[in-house]
């Protein structure tokens, strides 16, 4: 497991800059291809000429940058990655999007950058649940009060 995996799955937040800052790439897998938990990406600029960075590579489980960065509530990351246009509305395997995963972990900020940028509040997942019957089951008022007021 890479340092970046490591840090990143053991909540170590800080060192996850600090690795990031050094340039790890936040992308990369790891042996059984799960993408570092916050995926966050620092910069936009193809790592070799020509190269684009794939903002929607998706993990085992489906999960984008923006899955996993809106969960863990890293709102920097989440508006670095909206501005780089990634598909804000792509599902993982569960049917969830990074609006959804947002709301799992009562994170309204990253939540509401999402629905400023367009995120659909009309998708449902696998258990065909909404976002917000996602945010009502979390008890995120919150996340609750600005999912109405997008669809009001």
């Amino acid at each position: 497991m890479a340092p970046l995996h490591l840090a990143s799955q053991e909540g170590h937040d800080r060192i996850v800059q600090l690795l990031l800052d050094v340039e790890a790439d936040p992308l990369s897998t790891d042996g059984q291809k799960y993408l570092p938990i916050t995926t966050p990406l620092r910069r936009a600029t193809p790592r070799a000429a020509g190269e684009k960075i794939d903002l929607n590579k998706q993990d085992r489980q489906g999960n984008t940058a923006l899955h996993i960065a809106a969960k863990s509530g890293f709102d920097k990351f989440v508006k670095q990655i909206i501005e780089l246009e990634s598909n804000i509305n792509i599902k993982n395997k569960a049917g969830n999007t990074p609006l959804m995963e947002a709301a799992t972990k009562n994170r309204a900020s990253c939540l509401l950058m999402l629905l400023h940028k367009g995120a659909k509040v009309d998708e449902v997942n696998k258990a065909k649940r909404s976002v917000l019957h996602i945010a009502s089951d979390r008890r995120s008022g919150e996340c609750m009060e600005y999912i109405l007021k997008m669809v009001t």
